[in-house]
């Protein structure tokens, strides 16, 4: 075969190939050896010379003697290529058949008509609900869009009206709170205009109190004591209150003058005048002399006020009135189980019984000033 050989084929090997060509539209194969290789025999244009060259022996063209081995492979060839065909007819064949049996199974034209229809309608039912589905979804959408604002216009309006409470809350507050110490001070002027009411003008003006074992007259004492010495000139003018009382009381109860004395409160300096024009002292200088001899002067002025007391308590009993302690002989007693007398002397007593015959005796003479005016 020359000219088979000189147009591709190569018989130097008896093992070839089938390749198949989609060039040109045209499904065809070539001749090659199984070891064929090298750029040459692998190039298009082979390729296509050799499927040219099958498709004209397939179509009868080419008439052309060639050796046994040669229409072998031919052979070969042209019976895969016969088997390929009949494989795809087979395939298009059970297609055609299946497609066939479907059509037979399906129905008539008119009940699929019937039935397409019926689908159409059912379909523009679906889309009219679909329709009216979403014209209500953006209904509710807008709705809910306009709550939306709504619920933050209300929720603006909630923190004003929570800051609106919180201040007229905080303004409550303070104004419970002006009540409450309006009240308090209502209350606290009440009871102070009660007292006031209550409170003679000689109370004001002389306040009688205790502090400890001493009796406090405007705030001094009155007492001395070993445990607790008071400086004299506290105790002076602790009697200088207590004279100016006296005199105070006495104008009160309408007493001109006292029997036998005379009291002149003078502060520090008060004393008490006899009717022989000697003067009793109601203050001491604790000299040394006075602790060697006793506070004559000192003693004879406190007895000539007691004197004086009583002539004020004479003179209140006539009304009613009783003082507390009663008062004999230069001496106070106690009011209590053991009904103990103080003198009011201080030479004659202890720093502890003169102190306590002191308070006794600031006690009688608060006694007669509050109840001077109950008297008049």
């Amino acid at each position: 075969m020359p000219d088979l050989l000189d147009s591709g084929a190569s018989t130097e090997s008896s093992q070839f190939s089938r390749k198949s060509v989609s060039d040109h539209d045209v499904d065809s194969f070539v001749i090659t050896t199984e070891n064929e290789s090298g750029k040459d025999r692998e190039s298009f244009s082979h390729k296509l010379h050799v499927a040219d060259l099958v498709e004209q022996i397939l179509e009868g063209k080419i008439d052309l003697e060639s050796c046994a081995a040669c229409n072998k492979l031919l052979a070969i060839e042209l019976q895969k290529r016969i088997d390929e065909v009949e494989e795809d007819t087979q395939h298009y064949k059970t297609a055609i058949e299946a497609f066939g049996k479907d059509f037979e199974d399906d129905e008539d034209v008119d009940q699929v008509e019937l039935e397409l229809k019926e689908l159409e309608k059912q379909e523009a039912e679906q889309r009219k609900r679909l329709e009216s589905a979403m014209n209500e979804f953006k209904s509710y959408r807008n709705e809910a869009t306009k709550l939306k604002s709504e619920v933050s216009e209300l929720k603006d309006k909630e923190y004003e009206l929570e800051k609106e409470y919180a201040t007229l809350k905080a303004r409550m507050f303070q104004a419970e709170e002006v009540s409450i110490s309006t009240n308090l001070q209502n209350r606290a002027l009440q009871a102070h205009v009660q007292r006031l009411k209550s409170t003679t003008p000689l109370a004001a003006a002389f306040h009688i109190s205790r502090k400890g074992k001493f009796g406090v007259i405007n705030g001094l004492r009155l007492g001395w004591s070993e445990s607790e010495e008071v400086p004299w000139n506290e105790i002076a003018a602790a009697w200088g209150q207590t004279a100016l009382l006296t005199v105070a009381v006495a104008k009160k109860l309408k007493m001109e003058k006292f029997e036998r004395f005379t009291l002149v409160p003078l502060g520090e300096k008060s004393f008490i005048e006899d009717e022989k024009g000697n003067r009793h002292p109601l203050y001491t200088s604790r000299s040394v002399k006075s602790r060697v001899f006793g506070e004559r002067g000192f003693d004879s002025g406190v007895s000539a006020y007691l004197d004086i007391l009583c002539q004020i308590r004479d003179n209140m009993a006539t009304s009613g009135i009783t003082w507390p302690y009663k008062i004999e002989k230069g001496q106070i007693q106690k009011t209590s189980s053991s009904n103990q007398w103080y003198p009011v002397k201080f030479s004659f007593s202890s720093g502890d019984q003169w102190c306590e015959a002191m308070q006794l005796l600031l006690k009688n003479l608060k006694w007669a000033r509050d109840c001077v005016y109950k008297q008049v």
